[in-house]
């Protein structure tokens, strides 16, 4: 039986699920153009084991929030641009009620989008004045351990795009940068006090997600889908293939073999040690509408497909999906 539930906000992020069947969704309203009270940033907990919404946040005259996270029953979200004079950064929820956490975790740069969770905090990155930072700060708590990169976003330097939790002393960078006329991704392996990475690895690949001990990079080109898989201790390619998905926009995984894949035409599994695709009953091109994201609850069997209208249809539809 496949689930649909709608809102009136434009959530373009959704976290990983949590106990008892619910996701945090973020996002808000997004104009483009128009008054302030136009704007709006929202967050929400949905429970799709019951099909309700839990709790729901909303903060006027506010950029949308653009990324999602969860640990030690705390929703963290990321706002990653504002109006003159307004804040920007990370903000923080009780999971279960929705009531703010402060202090907020406000900070002033760009490149701000992503955001992840260890077991006992919450990390982002983010570019200020040409320098790339990182800052962790404890899931309850106001303190936080903050570090910058010694690399520059400027002459060709590395950009700092986003962290990736890989224990509770590591972490993945994802940098960009230009080489040789064409943007390319070093995907770096840190801690918060070393001088240099781990390993270091170059791709074209822009997309990275962790699965346990392995990082996917996938990218798509053309009619197809390039994914590669690497070693998140030692940075070493795994394996690497192509399929046949074009315009993928998400992928979350389901066990340490499988993956679920969401693109413009629908929702897939692929299989990475087969590289087989088979797709998920349910949902198809006309669902789809201009953002999408993913979450997988393998314990229940699900699929939870977020897609979100542009400026001039706001709104999300909400799909759970047996898997």
């Amino acid at each position: 039986m496949i689930q649909r539930f709608s809102f009136a906000q434009q959530f373009f992020a959704v976290s990983s699920t949590i106990p008892e069947g619910r996701v945090l969704l973020a996002g808000g309203l997004y104009p483009l153009r128009g008054s302030r009270s136009a704007y709006q940033a929202s967050v929400a907990c949905y429970d799709y084991a019951t099909g309700r919404v839990v709790w729901h946040f909303d903060r006027t005259k506010s950029y949308p929030f653009r990324a999602v996270a969860h640990t030690r029953g705390v929703c963290a979200t990321i706002l990653p641009q504002n109006f003159v004079r307004c804040p920007q950064g990370m903000f923080r929820f009780d999971a279960q009620s929705g009531a703010p956490i402060s202090p907020d975790s406000d900070v002033r740069g760009w490149q701000l989008e992503f955001l992840d969770a260890t077991a006992e905090a919450f990390l982002f990155s983010w570019v200020c004045d040409a320098t790339s930072l990182l800052r962790a700060v404890d899931a309850r708590g106001a303190t936080f351990e903050q570090r910058s990169f010694p690399y520059r976003s400027t002459s060709g330097g590395k950009s700092i795009e986003r962290v990736i939790a890989a224990g509770n002393e590591t972490f993945v960078a994802v940098f960009s940068l230009v080489a040789d006329d064409q943007v390319v991704y070093s995907i770096e392996q840190w801690s918060l006090t070393s001088a240099s990475p781990g390993w270091e690895k170059r791709t074209s690949l822009k997309h990275v997600v962790r699965n346990g001990s392995v990082l996917m990079l996938w990218g798509c080109s053309g009619p197809n889908l390039d994914v590669e898989i690497l070693s998140i201790e030692s940075g070493n390619a795994l394996t690497s293939c192509r399929l046949p998905l074009a315009d993928v926009v998400s992928i979350q995984p389901i066990d340490t073999d499988s993956y679920a894949v969401l693109s413009i035409s629908g929702a897939y599994i692929i299989h990475a040690a087969s590289r087989s695709v088979s797709q998920v009953a349910g949902i198809g091109p006309s669902d789809f509408l201009d953002f999408g994201a993913l979450a997988v609850d393998s314990s229940m069997g699900k699929l939870i497909v977020v897609t979100a209208g542009n400026h001039q249809r706001p709104g999300t539809h909400l799909l759970v999906l047996d898997l």
